[in-house]
């Protein structure tokens, strides 16, 4: 048995899925192994319990009344925060067709039952450490291209400054260079007059 965790660190399970039995089977499992989970009967209850929380892993069964597993993963793909989250079908359809489908509306992995109690602990945490892998690898990607932006722009500003252009047509570049790297909606710019110490605003960007 994996060793308690603190509520604050330990990963956070949804569980969807139709048959009380087996919600109630996975979640003894899970909680042996340091989950916290969560129960949703079907997809629609599942779609309302993400909308206000946000688990770390979705256990969703396949075939369930009103919404089955293929339609809620898919639904949940369409959101902001679902787009990247770890999905796991779990079903006793081995059928390559089922399977096929599943991953191709975005399934993560598939479990078919009867599941494997031993096995499925470590299962989900070998696909959350795969997910936090892949998600800082596009948190490094994001960030080395904001760099490269931005001294993309540093380097236009460099030539605008050594160039023939007018001391306000700089000021005013400056301006619009500045929100753009920084994400910010409006920018100004002050120029520091020594003989009296203060800054004075010489140019903006983005007020009316």
């Amino acid at each position: 048995m994996t060793a308690p965790t603190s509520p604050s660190t330990r990963p956070y399970i949804l569980v969807v899925d139709d048959g009380k039995t087996i919600r109630m089977l996975i979640r003894q499992a899970l909680e042996q192994t340091g989950f916290i989970v969560e129960e949703a009967e079907n997809g629609r209850h599942a779609l309302e319990l993400f909308a206000r929380t946000c688990p770390d892993l979705i256990l969703l069964d396949v075939v369930m009344p009103e919404m089955d597993g293929f339609q809620t993963c898919a639904a949940l793909r369409q959101t902001a925060q679902g787009g990247h989250l770890p999905i796991v079908m779990l079903t006793g359809l081995e059928d390559e067709a089922s399977i096929d489908r599943a991953y191709e509306i975005g399934a993560t992995d598939f479990i078919t039952k009867p599941i494997n109690w031993v096995l499925l602990g470590h299962r989900v945490r070998y696909l959350l450490r795969a997910s936090r892998a892949i998600m800082k690898t596009r948190q490094s990607e994001e960030a080395l291209r904001q760099e490269v932006h931005f001294s993309t722009t540093l380097v236009q500003v460099g030539r605008d400054l050594t160039s023939s252009l007018a001391t306000p047509v700089i000021l005013e570049r400056l301006c619009k260079f500045a929100p753009s790297v920084l994400g910010c909606e409006r920018g100004y710019t002050l120029l520091y007059r020594p003989a009296r110490a203060t800054y004075a605003a010489v140019a903006s960007d983005g007020y009316t």
